[in-house]
């Protein structure tokens, strides 16, 4: 029975952390920015963000799937045949990344005017960042599966400075946008997706160096055939993620009739429990792989030891997330923004944020030990009856 402290469990997340949090930390970095000039900005941010987080969970099944596919080759050292898969993911991930942003183009008209009501004046403000977004969102899925290649290839340390390279160049581009060259709305999102285009390009340079991308013979059929078996492989999965992205269309469908102050609070909260989830799925990622490993190989005794420490680790890690948030809440809002009213809305918004985080992290915890066990039907009657 091989030892596994609590503290290199929380080390081996970190990878996972930080590769998850790249969606809601772009977004954090586009609020921040945004509500330096605009609370109107912010409101704007409220109801394109929560679509492309939606869409970055619904197609998780990519990222998650190349993990196995491209461990199990590596593993094997059939070096060809792996530089194929990655390369056929690669395109067939840019292809489906293209093709929803032509459809969300076509609908932006009809997805905001007539399915959430918006104000003619919201609308106005949010469609260039929408626009510059959705151009950019083939990048931000191509970032997400080469997150997926290097872990599969065990280069942990290489997602770390990836999403290094990525958040730094998001920082410093959309502030030389909106502070040197006074660009509006769209240079934040000009510096989102700048960031993840050099994150996929640096990726790709990478792997072709590295012989992991091959143009020749490239068996697109059978990366589709991997495809289609992981989604068969997760539909309840899939199921219980189209129902939780439903819960955030619908809260957007209602938030979005609202005061535009109202909307930009919901907007700063929603980034804020949005940031704390997804550094607590860091620690999923782990029980699901390491509980998967030790079930595997019947290692039961070792199972229930790693479940007991990444509960306790993920209760401790909500606490610490409640407290910073209780303790920096003013910090924290000044940040977003300085107007009183939405700080007034903020508060009781954010208490139930800081009230459910030692709760979310036990939760993210045991949904990362059913996704090790595979049971996904469980999980998507849990979702459901939520």
């Amino acid at each position: 029975m091989k030892k596994i402290s609590t503290l290199s469990l929380l080390w081996i997340s970190v990878p996972s952390i930080l590769s998850l949090s790249l969606e809601p930390i772009a977004e954090m970095i586009d609020t921040v920015f945004a509500g330096s000039f605009h609370v109107t900005w912010v409101s704007s941010l409220a109801v394109t963000n929560t679509f492309f987080i939606s869409l970055v969970w619904i197609l998780s099944f990519l990222p998650i799937g190349v993990v196995s596919v491209v461990a199990s080759f590596y593993g094997r050292g059939e070096n060809i045949l792996l530089a194929k898969k990655i390369t056929g993911y690669l395109f067939i991930t840019a292809i489906i990344g293209i093709v929803i942003s032509f459809i969300l183009f076509l609908i932006e008209a009809i997805l905001f005017k007539n399915i959430l009501g918006l104000s003619s004046n919201l609308i106005s403000t949010l469609l260039p960042y929408w626009r510059m977004r959705i151009l950019g969102f083939p990048f931000t899925l191509l970032v997400g599966v080469s997150m997926g290649v290097l872990r599969g290839l065990q280069k942990f340390f290489l997602s770390f400075i990836l999403s290094l390279l990525i958040t730094s160049i998001n920082i410093i581009v959309t502030y030389i946008g909106l502070f040197i060259f006074s660009g509006g709305l769209e240079s934040i999102a000009f510096g989102t997706v700048l960031s993840f285009a050099v994150g996929s390009f640096a990726s790709i340079i990478y792997f072709y160096k590295k012989g992991f991308i091959s143009f020749t013979n490239i068996s697109l059929m059978s990366v589709l055939t991997d495809i289609v078996n992981i989604i068969k492989d997760t539909y309840s999965l899939f199921i219980r993620t189209c129902l939780l992205t439903l819960s955030f269309f619908l809260m957007t469908f209602f938030i979005g009739r609202m005061d535009e102050k109202l909307l930009a609070a919901h907007q700063i909260t929603l980034q804020l429990w949005l940031f704390a989830s997804f550094f607590l799925d860091g620690l999923a990622i782990t029980a699901n792989s390491k509980g998967a490993f030790f079930i595997a190989s019947g290692e039961n005794i070792s199972l229930k030891i790693i479940v007991y420490k990444l509960l306790s680790l993920g209760f401790l890690c909500g606490v610490i997330i409640s407290a910073l948030y209780a303790i920096f809440f003013d910090e924290i809002s000044l940040l977003f923004t300085r107007d009183k009213n939405v700080h007034n809305a903020l508060a009781s918004l954010v208490l139930a944020v800081i009230i459910l985080q030692p709760l979310n992290g036990l939760v993210y915890v045991f949904d990362g030990i059913l996704l090790g066990m595979k049971d996904y039907k469980f999980m998507k009657k849990i979702i459901f009856t939520g």
